[in-house]
């Protein structure tokens, strides 16, 4: 399976859910010796490269008791040097470095790849499930409307995951039933197809309404 679906798509949709993240067990790698500068994040305490941190992940970085920032993850630089970047406006648009920050940081690399790996396959099966023949199965993770509708489905999965009650002012089950409904729609709205014409072998998608 081909997903293109990052961190990033996610982080787009809820910052929250990096800044007060959800799952310990998937916060790759933290600490509190974080330097800043532009675009460089750097740490000698912590090994990213060992720890798994992939370009399109998220590290959430703050000084004292501020606010944790997001940034997008661009590169691995080196084993303790990220490339990263305040949210650009298109995945591939130019690095928009940080505000200058002076002393030490502290700091964490978050991940909910696994919730996207598991929507991302959950949606590519109930195509193949639907004998939708056109569907290039390959690509259709490289599609932006689809990387959009694995972030949704995400992040319902997520925010009901941490519904405590079922109390009706429970904003995680509020949430949760938000974006299951846009999850619903984004899948019921379109069909995934393999391109034609100049795009043809591409690797690009064609989105179809059903």
């Amino acid at each position: 399976m081909n997903n293109a679906t990052t961190d990033r798509d996610l982080l787009i949709l809820e910052p929250l859910l990096y800044v007060d993240p959800f799952l310990s067990v998937q916060t790759l790698c933290g600490g509190s010796d974080g330097h800043l500068a532009a675009t460089a994040f750097s740490s000698t305490a912590c090994d990213f490269q060992a720890a798994g941190v992939q370009a399109g992940m998220v590290l959430c970085a703050w000084a004292g008791g501020r606010e944790p920032i997001a940034y997008e993850v661009l590169a691995i630089a080196s084993a303790h040097a990220l490339t990263v970047s305040m949210l650009r406006e298109q995945p591939d648009g130019p690095a928009l470095p940080p505000a200058a920050v002076s002393g030490a940081l502290s700091f964490r690399v978050h991940t909910y790849r696994p919730q996207l790996l598991s929507v991302a396959q959950r949606i590519l099966e109930g195509l193949h499930r639907a004998d939708q023949a056109d569907v290039d199965l390959a690509s259709a993770g490289d599609s932006p409307r689809f990387r959009q509708a694995v972030a949704l489905g995400a992040a319902a999965d997520i925010f009901s995951a941490r519904v405590v009650s079922g109390a009706a002012d429970d904003v995680n089950a509020q949430k949760a039933q938000l974006y299951r409904g846009l999850f619903d729609s984004a899948v019921e709205s379109f069909q995934l197809a393999s391109a034609s014409g100049p795009a043809a072998g591409t690797g690009n998608v064609q989105l179809r309404r059903a």
